[in-house]
Order: structure tokens, then C-alpha cells, then sequence
């Protein structure tokens, strides 16, 4: 995983949006209704897929908030690692890293994942995805 070093040079700075952020938080929670109502093991590759997807909008919210903006996956991640690493750790971002990976995969080679994987993995994805939502929250709280 590359860092905010390496990668700010994706992003630039904007007028934080509060407005943005608190509809991204709308979403991100008719996102998680819709996967919770998906057969997993039938749609596992869906689901990672949209599990991904509500991750990208909650670090998108963050940047928002903290008056950023990329166009860039990877940049996403890289910000989080650097202004949110005593929140998430190396273990939890690189997972982040392994469905970004796997979310570009989907969607531009057509793969597939294994309901293992999910299995495996679903309780620490929702996990990260509560602790963004919180962040989300808790920043919203503050002043810009």
C-alpha cells in the first residue's frame, strides 16, 4: 500500500462539505440494507463489491470533511492510513487495500469471489465499515 506521500499529489484541497458527507452517510446506509437483504452465498462477489463500494463513500465523506478531494481509490486509502491510523491498524487497512484490489478486479477483468472469502472476512469488513461510520459521525460533530 502506497502512502499519503506518495499519493497526495492525487488529491487537492477544497471547501470541507458537511452537506456531502452527511448525504454520503444517507447512502452508505441504504447500501448496507440492500447488502443485508442479498443471498451471500449466491451474490459473494456482489457483496464484496458493494461492501467496497459503501467503504469508498465513508472515506470519501472523511476527505470531504477534512476539506479533500481524489479521484484516486488508492489515494482514499492512503489518507485514511495517514490521519486515521490510531483508529484503524495495518491489519484492518490492509484488508481495506485486498478489496480495493479485488473490488478493480470485478469490475474491469469480470472475476469472481468465493463465498469463503466473505465467510472469512464479512464480520472484520462490517467492523471497519462501523468504525468509519463513527468518524464520519464524530467529525461531522466538529467545527470545520
Amino acid at each position: 500500500m502506497k502512502s499519503w506521500e506518495e499519493l497526495k499529489n492525487l488529491a487537492w484541497k477544497k471547501t470541507p462539505n458537511k452537506e456531502k458527507a452527511k448525504s454520503l452517510l444517507k447512502l452508505v446506509h441504504l447500501r448496507l440494507e440492500e447488502v443485508d437483504s442479498k443471498d451471500k452465498v449466491r451474490f459473494a462477489t456482489i457483496v464484496v463489491k458493494d461492501y467496497y463500494e459503501i467503504i469508498d463513500h465513508l472515506l470519501e465523506a472523511l476527505m470531504e470533511l477534512s476539506g479533500y478531494k481524489t479521484l484516486s481509490h488508492e489515494a482514499k486509502l492512503a489518507f485514511l492510513a495517514e490521519f486515521y491510523s490510531g483508529i484503524f491498524s495495518e491489519s484492518e487497512l490492509l484488508l481495506l487495500d485486498r478489496l480495493r484490489v479485488m473490488r478493480n478486479r470485478i469490475a474491469y477483468e469480470g472475476a469472481f469471489v468465493k463465498y469463503d472469502f466473505l465467510e472469512r472476512n464479512e464480520g472484520k469488513i462490517r467492523k471497519m465499515i462501523e468504525k468509519l461510520v463513527g468518524t464520519v459521525k464524530s467529525k461531522l460533530l466538529t467545527k470545520i
